[in-house]
């Protein structure tokens, strides 16, 4: 692993070097806070792993995962079986929309919890691990995802299609939108001009035309959606 992939944003605070010792990759729990156990002396304990491929030891917690840094634009997340499989993906095939996640030994209850909560987060996946237990794993919480994805789309459609039968103006649909618990994120130029909208509800995010087409931003017009681009600029500005 090169020196650049390591100081990349993407891992910073994500390794911990310490003199004469391997490099130790800390875990974080659901709120993203790091978790950090402790070494009993010179023994490696239980709750710290040793990857006999890379000889790297990375500190297992029950209560966290090991986790790049996040950005509010990416779009895929890459799922490895250690920390080290994570830096050398991002070194050979890594891009700027990729967040990495790596998964342990023995997860807990708790820990398959976090991952799955996860993989909600971004709309592409990618498995990059070569234990078959591993990808089993994967596979079970992505069809779990799949059935919690088609629930939350259907409660999506639901909540705008209602909050557009009176023909509201768009900051009283926006309005509605946030009492609904959804968070709306419109594709707006400086020119004004609205190109898109997406729209985020437990944790999982759609564009309009995911939904269908009607829900795009051209489908929300036709069902009643009352827009002017001069008086309602602001507003989406705000959102």
């Amino acid at each position: 692993i090169s020196y650049q992939t390591i100081q990349d944003d993407r891992f910073k605070n994500c390794i911990l070097a310490a003199q004469k010792k391997d490099p130790l990759f800390p875990q974080a729990d659901e709120n993203a806070h790091p978790v950090f156990p402790q070494r009993v002396g010179k023994q490696v304990t239980d709750l710290e792993q040793h990857d006999k491929h890379s000889n790297k030891t990375y500190l297992n917690n029950q209560n966290g995962l090991w986790r790049s840094n996040y950005t509010t634009n990416d779009k895929r997340i890459v799922i490895t079986s250690s920390p080290v499989e994570a830096l050398s993906y991002h070194e050979s095939k890594g891009s700027s929309g990729t967040r990495y996640i790596a998964m342990t030994d023995n997860m807990s209850e708790q820990q398959k919890a976090l991952l799955k909560t996860e993989i909600t987060k971004v709309p592409e996946i990618e498995v990059a691990t070569s234990k078959e237990k591993d990808t089993e794993l994967i596979k079970s919480l992505l069809g779990v995802k799949e059935n919690e994805k088609e629930s939350v789309q259907t409660a999506l459609q639901k909540s705008i299609s209602e909050a557009l039968k009176d023909k509201p103006t768009t900051a009283v649909f926006l309005e509605r939108m946030t009492a609904a618990n959804i968070k709306v994120q419109p594709n707006l130029a400086t020119t004004g001009r609205m190109s898109g909208i997406s729209f985020e509800h437990e944790e999982m995010k759609f564009k309009g035309s995911q939904l269908g087409r009607e829900y795009s931003w051209a489908g929300l017009q036709k069902k009643g959606l009352n827009y002017e681009s001069n008086r309602d600029y602001d507003v989406l500005k705000r959102a």
